[in-house]
């Protein structure tokens, strides 16, 4: 393991024996880690005689250090931790926690095989690499979706997809690509509001007081001397990451406000 990324003492190795009970990971191993409080999971090949494969992280943010693992019948991962003698991520001194598999298909690659096959003059040819791949699109604005606070603190965000005929047509477009790149295996699984990112919106920007919070000069329409420069503003979002867009936008409007009051002279 490389030390300090992939752990920094390692511990327990126990082979997912559960037959996909604990996610679509089953004949790997998971190698626990007391010092970084975590689990890392491991997929090995034997290539003539010889084995070797690839380590990915897996499981973090245990309350102490990873020190022994064991199954349960019901296919859960009952880990047990201690930190005493050698200090560890999770700050509890000991402790025996349970994992279980939501049941929801991760994000993330599932192993890497190399298969020397007829081509052993470049062996890196003939490389298998299952993933899982995002494919995002936009949800459009609608002005039924909304972020409300509770009087105790809990936020609750309604929302409702839409754009689907767009989103099913980048997913046909995709399995097309993918097939060409010869996976030939695709399994599509929609994810909810738990997965979302970059939230954008709330103070949109625009001309209509009565139903926009900012002008295309981020001043916010009741309030004169009141700027908003984030992501809030956007009227609508592209499904990529908005970090270059708000930069852009806060350049845009600092050099509104220089011209308009010479603050920054």
């Amino acid at each position: 393991m490389p030390h300090g990324i992939m752990g920094i003492s390692t511990s327990d190795i126990v082979p997912d024996s559960t037959g996909g009970q604990f996610g679509p990971f089953a004949g790997q191993l998971l190698v626990g880690d007391q010092g970084h409080s975590k689990i890392t999971r491991v997929f090995l090949e034997r290539i003539e005689g010889v084995y070797q494969g690839a380590a990915f992280p897996f499981l973090e943010g245990f309350s102490s250090g990873v020190l022994r693992m064991a199954w349960a019948r019901d296919g859960a991962l009952f880990v047990g931790m201690t930190s005493r003698g050698w200090a560890s991520t999770g700050r509890a001194p000991f402790g025996l926690q349970r994992a279980t598999w939501t049941g929801a298909l991760p994000f993330e690659v599932s192993q890497v095989q190399s298969h020397l096959g007829s081509n052993r003059r470049n062996p890196t040819t003939n490389g298998a690499i299952p993933w899982t791949w995002w494919v995002m699109s936009e949800n459009l604005p609608s002005s039924k979706n909304r972020v409300t606070a509770s009087s105790s603190g809990h936020i609750t965000v309604r929302w409702r997809p839409n754009n689907l005929v767009t989103h099913q047509r980048q997913l046909r477009q995709t399995k097309r690509i993918m097939r060409r790149a010869g996976y030939q295996l695709t399994i599509t699984e929609t994810m909810g509001i738990a997965t979302n990112s970059h939230q954008c919106g709330t103070l949109r920007m625009g001309q209509d007081p009565a139903e926009i919070v900012v002008n295309p000069w981020c001043r916010t329409h009741d309030v004169a001397n009141l700027y908003v420069v984030d992501a809030s503003i956007f009227p609508s979002s592209a499904a990529m990451n908005p970090a270059l867009t708000i930069a852009a936008q806060a350049l845009k409007f600092a050099d509104h406000l220089k011209q308009q009051n010479h603050l920054f002279q």
